[in-house]
């Protein structure tokens, strides 16, 4: 899968890169407003689930797809640091969960993430390496069956929680309006989930390509 997604977003960027002429450099660059769209692929997903009346355990989480938007500002006179506001969606089935021995989770989480990131980043040329830090709330859905001494019962409920993340990546500038950028991101959340507290976090690449103004 790690392949597949790099295979995937080499050629997103080559068909960007061919799609769209590449202008010469101006004293200006790009305009300091821009949006974004990006998508990526998770990897060592981790959810630790605990109970005030069990065991602790740690769901099965299996890795998936994520996908969002961002609106960002850099401004002309602090070229270093940039502000975004973003969102972005992840859904993540619950499989084969190794509960405690009278506890037994499965089912699917559903996470939609709204997020303030500040960035750091190399304003000179067409290549800008970044770092950031990102703050905001997650809306986390989990549905399934939960299984307790041997009886099953509904495994529904939702939870917004504290969601946090840090970020490390290159942008790189097209034209003057157009730029694509890679990101890695670690990413965590708290929510508690049917009387039980969840420490979740994720890996993620994302690519994504943005529109300046």
């Amino acid at each position: 899968m790690k392949k597949i997604l790099g295979v995937a977003g080499a050629l997103l960027l080559s068909v960007f890169l061919v799609a769209v002429p590449v202008q010469p450099a101006t004293a200006a660059g790009t305009g300091p407003f821009y949006v974004g769209a990006f998508g990526g692929y998770t990897f060592s997903s981790e959810a630790t689930w605990s109970f005030a009346f069990f065991d602790q355990f740690d769901a099965d989480l299996q890795e998936t797809w994520a996908l969002g938007a961002k609106f960002g500002y850099a401004p002309p006179a602090v070229r270093y640091v940039a502000v975004e506001l973003e969102y972005f969606y992840l859904k993540h089935d619950i499989d084969r969960s190794a509960g405690t021995s009278v506890s037994v989770e499965s089912g699917d989480a559903t996470l939609n993430n709204f997020m303030v990131n500040f960035l750091v980043r190399y304003p000179e040329g067409r290549i800008h390496p970044f770092l950031g830090f990102g703050l905001g709330v997650s809306s986390v859905d989990v549905s399934g069956t939960r299984t307790v001494l041997g009886t099953s019962q509904p495994l529904d409920d939702s939870d917004t929680s504290l969601a946090y993340q840090f970020l490390l990546g290159v942008n790189v500038e097209i034209n003057r309006n157009w730029s694509a950028d890679v990101t890695y991101r670690w990413f965590g959340t708290d929510p508690e989930i049917h009387g039980g507290d969840v420490d979740y976090s994720t890996n993620m690449i994302t690519v994504g390509v943005n529109y300046h103004f």
